[in-house]
């Protein structure tokens, strides 16, 4: 599998257990990720003051919180909007996962495109708002930063152009925080963490192939998909534009089962 590590991406913090910028990852044709504009998130109402000094540097102007509003409202605010950050409600998906949707013949993988078809409104809202300057730099978050944060991620990555081993690869470093993203969920009486099995929790490469997959067999693309959702071009165009290092002379290579088209 091919490394996400192009730099080191990942943040060290107190009160989050799985921050990282989606920059320095370079797409098909050779471009890179912007660093510094985008980053993924667990939950960010447990923050530090030594924290709020580490992501003060970061000059984060927009929280996309994907979490549902009782979730918001028994966590509590980030302290990062006292100094300024707008935080934006925008749960993509109408609610996250519960033991309802999970059979013994479900993967979570499965799970993920379940969860794709219910969030198009907000999968909209979502890239228009990345495509406007004002919002950046930017976090994009949930509870534990691993389905629906691991979802948009994955789109928005793919959007980008950048190739599927990659993005599985990215998702996949959730895995090794996950053990104390449980922990801490444990202790706040988030008790659906104790009902799914241990598979659900873990954030394994083979979830994100058959996710990517299923989006391909579905949609026939991304691009497809993001056009069922109501995207249009411009609005892809300018998150690009937001989130890609300027062109080089780099050749653009031919479509591949998986990408954009």
């Amino acid at each position: 599998m091919a490394s996400p590590d192009t730099f080191n991406r990942e943040l060290s913090l107190e009160g989050s257990m799985n921050f990282r910028d989606l920059g320095g990852l370079r797409t098909a044709d050779g471009r890179m990720v912007r660093t510094g504009r985008l980053f993924r998130s667990d939950a960010l109402h447990r923050l530090t003051a030594q924290d709020i000094a580490v992501l003060s540097r970061l000059k984060i102007a927009t929280l996309i919180d994907l979490r549902s509003p009782a979730e918001i409202m028994q966590s509590g605010p980030s302290p990062l909007l006292e100094r300024g950050t707008r935080h934006l409600q925008m749960p993509v998906f109408s609610r996250d996962l519960s033991p309802d949707d999970i059979s013994p013949d479900s993967s979570l993988g499965d799970l993920y495109i379940k969860m794709l078809a219910l969030g198009t409104d907000g999968i909209g809202v979502l890239f228009e708002t990345l495509s406007q300057e004002e919002q950046f730099p930017a976090v994009i978050h949930c509870a534990a930063g691993k389905d629906r944060t691991g979802i948009v991620s994955a789109l928005i990555l793919r959007a980008l152009g950048v190739p599927d081993e990659t993005i599985v690869a990215d998702y996949a470093l959730t895995d090794r925080n996950m053990m104390q993203l449980v922990q801490r969920m444990q202790a706040s009486g988030q008790a659906f963490i104790t009902q799914v099995s241990d598979d659900m929790i873990r954030a394994m490469p083979e979830t994100m192939e058959t996710f990517l997959r299923s989006l391909d067999e579905t949609h026939g693309s991304t691009s497809g998909y993001l056009r069922y959702a109501g995207i249009d071009e411009p609005v892809i165009a300018a998150v690009r534009d937001q989130l890609l290092e300027p062109a080089t002379n780099h050749p653009i290579p031919e479509e591949r089962p998986g990408g954009l088209s």
